[in-house]
């Protein structure tokens, strides 16, 4: 089933992970587990980051599972 880029930010789940001094938060694909790392610099501005990453990710090779066709163009 089709879902729109605000639907797949809901899901695209984000982990944060702390070694010593660094912190950096992952978000994954939920489709085929494509994950993609973004170093803490301030607060959950990373977070989304990441998950923006990660939607671009899902735009390029999962695009029949993204429904593009909504007037929502604010997230790229």
């Amino acid at each position: 089933m089709k879902k729109t880029p605000k639907q797949w930010l809901d899901e695209i789940p984000t982990t944060r992970n702390r070694k010593g001094n660094d912190i950096w938060f992952t978000a994954s694909c939920p489709i085929c587990g494509y994950e993609h790392d973004v170093t803490v610099l301030s607060s959950d501005a990373v977070a989304i980051a990441a998950k923006m990453k990660v939607l671009a990710h899902l735009r390029m090779h999962h695009k029949e599972f993204v429904d593009d066709t909504t007037a929502d163009n604010t997230i790229n």
